[in-house]
């Protein structure tokens, strides 16, 4: 072979040899893009299904612990119906103490008639308290269903939301791989047709690469959808349990408030029966009888008179003290005797203690007091300050 042939093959062998190092490093090049291009687009997957999950665990850690102070909220408004039921009952039994000193003074026909009142009474509140436990616990279970309602709602919302968002960016990668693939035929064709071999194979081995790459990346979101869903399912699961456990909580608590007050309602019907039983019995007795002193109040511009009938004997026993614009009469006294009989003897033990108020329209001097006895009354004269 001649010399100029020689130095032509070695020029055509250069161009060649650059030819092929400017492919190289232009595929080269192409799959460092396109590796970068993978991993960007998985780191950014990976990280935004994380802040869905932490956004999905943020919320359901919020909606619990809405439910939560619901809870207690209505847990205090069962304590405040338990505290004003028993605020009721006590104010119907002090209501009952003194209509008793009343019925006292009556006859037995008002105090069947004052009875029956009370029992009609008892029997409203209890129908009144009934009705609004059954109010409270319409209103929960209301509550209740439409917040697990709401829940499930956005569960679901936010399962589509993901769903469709994963899809969206399959179908940009697919699409900016498409592009990208028909941008490195077109290179390949405006190569020399003298590597042509060398391209086919290289094409072969990148479209495999791609295919494996696209498996596993299928896969890999597959897995993960299929986690997310188990999660969802599991939470889904445990409020269901927690609903649930809380619903029995409150009729467990429903039961025994309406048993402690069947029980207080109870108990306070016995105890009015044998107290009015007890005053019926004693009505004839002289002993429980009420009794009073019945001043006689007298009022003048500079003082103020009160006379009180007491016998003589007595009239020792008899006191008058005065607080401001009241004043207070005080009657103790006290009978010991003893008398022998055949049989043996018999003893006596008898106190009588007396206490009227008399409101008066001014303030009394009470180091003004002064009392005279006319044989029949004491009188008391107390100027006013």
């Amino acid at each position: 072979m001649s010399r100029p042939t020689d130095q032509i093959s070695k020029s055509v062998r250069a161009q060649v040899e650059t030819v092929r190092r400017t492919h190289t490093k232009e595929i080269e090049a192409i799959e460092d893009n396109f590796q970068s291009r993978k991993d960007d687009l998985k780191i950014n997957n990976e990280n935004a299904i994380i802040n869905i999950q932490n956004e999905n665990h943020k919320h359901v850690a919020a909606e619990s612990e809405k439910k939560e102070k619901i809870l207690m909220d209505m847990k205090k408004g069962l304590e405040d119906t338990k505290f004003r039921t028993d605020k009721e009952l006590a104010s119907l039994k002090n209501m009952n103490e003194n209509t008793t000193k009343d019925l006292r003074q009556k006859t037995s026909l008002d105090r069947d008639r004052i009875s029956q009142e009370q029992s009609e009474s008892l029997e409203q509140m209890n129908d009144q308290f009934n009705e609004k436990s059954r109010d409270i616990r319409h209103n929960g279970n209301q509550r209740l269903n439409q917040m697990e309602d709401s829940e499930k709602q956005k569960f679901s919302n936010l399962r589509d939301y993901h769903s469709q968002k994963v899809g969206n960016q399959t179908i940009q990668f697919n699409k900016r791989f498409n592009t990208d693939e028909q941008k490195y035929r077109e290179f390949k064709d405006v190569q020399d047709k003298t590597f042509d071999k060398e391209r086919m194979t290289t094409h072969l081995r990148q479209q495999k690469d791609i295919t494996k790459l696209g498996k596993e990346q299928d896969f890999q979101l597959q897995q993960k959808d299929q986690k997310f869903r188990q999660g969802l399912k599991e939470q889904d699961v445990f409020l269901e349990k927690k609903w649930q456990s809380t619903m029995n909580e409150h009729a467990e608590n429903f039961k025994n408030l309406d048993d402690i007050h069947k029980k207080v309602v109870s108990k306070v019907k016995t105890d009015m029966t044998e107290e009015v039983s007890q005053i019926v019995k004693r009505s004839d007795d002289k002993f429980y009888q009420f009794t009073e002193m019945k001043p006689v109040v007298t009022h003048f511009p500079d003082r103020v008179e009160i006379k009180v009938e007491v016998p003589e004997h007595s009239k020792q026993d008899l006191q008058l003290t005065t607080n401001n614009k009241e004043a207070i009469l005080v009657y103790n006294r006290r009978f010991q005797d003893t008398n022998k009989n055949l049989l043996g003897s018999a003893r006596i033990h008898r106190v009588e203690s007396f206490t009227s108020r008399i409101n008066v329209d001014a303030i009394l001097d009470p180091r003004s007091v002064k009392s005279t006895y006319d044989g029949d009354a004491m009188t008391y004269v107390i100027k006013k300050a």
